[in-house]
């Protein structure tokens, strides 16, 4: 039996709305445009969403200093992976 795994199975809008619901999220950059993972980070700014973002060496400095802007101090990147 075959078993197809799909690399992201949320999509933006689910990632905007569990933002905005106060969730603090691990997400890995890998599937998102920055302009998903800003639009996450501005919904959750009042809600104090914490955000890490994986495999963040993928975006460009442009794109992680908007991303950071969009929720001052609850930002997190990784640039391990």
């Amino acid at each position: 039996m075959l078993i197809k795994q799909f690399e992201n199975i949320m999509t933006s809008l689910d990632l905007r709305n569990l933002a905005a619901a106060g969730g603090n999220i691990i997400i890995s950059a890998t599937g998102f445009t920055a302009l998903d993972l800003s639009n996450a980070a501005t919904n959750g700014r009042h809600a104090k969403l914490k955000l890490t973002i994986k495999n963040a060496k993928q975006l460009s400095a442009l794109d992680c200093r908007n991303i950071a802007a969009a929720n001052p101090g609850n930002i997190t990147f990784d640039f391990t992976e």
